[in-house]
C-alpha cells in the first residue's frame, strides 16, 4: 500500500530535521484575514463580507466604524483586482485599503509586492493604503524593500507593518473619535 503523502512529509522531515509546512499558502492567507476580521471587531467595526461601500446605504448600518472584505478594484492591467479590506471611520477622513499577506515558508508571495505597491500607486483611488506583512518565509530585505518603496509614495499615504503593529495602529488612530 502506498504511503500517503502527509506521511510521507512526515517521515522525511523525522529522517532529515526538516520542517514540515503545516498550511497551504491560501490557507495562511485565510487565517490571516481571519485575524484581521478579529482585530477590526475588537475596534468596533462592522465587517461585511464581499461588499462595494457604495453598495451599501449609510442608514442600513447604524455603526461609524465599517470595513468591507474583497472590494473589487481595475488593476494596473486593467483587469479586475480585489483588495482584502476597506476601512471607513471617522477618525480617518478618508477609507483606508488594508491588503493581508502571509509568507510562511519560502515561496513567491514576496514577489508580488511590486505589483501590490504599483496598484497602490496608480490603481488605487485618493484612499490610505494598509500592507499588513507577516510570516517568517519573506525572502531577505523583501520587507525593508517594500518599506523604502511604500514611503516613496507620495501622492498617497502607503505604510507596511505586521498585525500587531496594525492593531496598534488601529488603537491610536481611533483614540480620538
Amino acid at each position: 500500500m502506498p504511503t500517503p503523502p502527509r506521511a510521507l512529509a512526515l517521515l522525511l522531515a523525522a529522517v532529515f530535521c526538516m520542517p514540515v509546512a503545516s498550511a497551504s499558502p491560501r490557507s495562511s492567507g485565510q487565517a490571516l484575514e481571519a485575524a484581521m476580521v478579529e482585530v477590526l471587531r475588537e475596534h468596533g467595526f462592522d465587517v461585511h463580507d464581499l461588499g462595494n461601500p457604495g453598495e451599501i446605504e449609510i442608514g442600513d448600518n447604524p455603526s461609524p466604524r465599517r470595513a468591507w472584505r474583497h472590494v473589487r478594484y481595475t488593476t494596473i492591467y486593467g483587469h479586475g483586482g480585489t483588495i482584502d479590506f476597506v476601512l471607513d471611520a471617522p477618525a480617518f477622513g478618508k477609507p483606508v485599503w488594508v491588503e493581508a499577506m502571509r509568507q510562511q515558508t519560502r515561496g513567491s508571495l514576496d514577489e508580488r509586492l511590486p505589483y501590490l505597491l504599483s496598484n497602490a500607486r496608480l490603481a488605487f483611488p485618493d484612499v490610505h493604503v494598509v500592507l499588513v506583512l507577516e510570516g517568517p518565509g519573506w525572502r531577505p530585505g523583501a520587507l525593508a524593500w517594500a518599506l523604502r518603496r511604500a514611503a516613496e509614495i507620495d501622492d498617497k499615504q502607503v505604510e507596511v507593518m505586521g498585525l500587531e503593529m496594525f492593531r496598534h495602529w488601529l488603537t491610536r488612530r481611533l483614540a480620538g473619535e
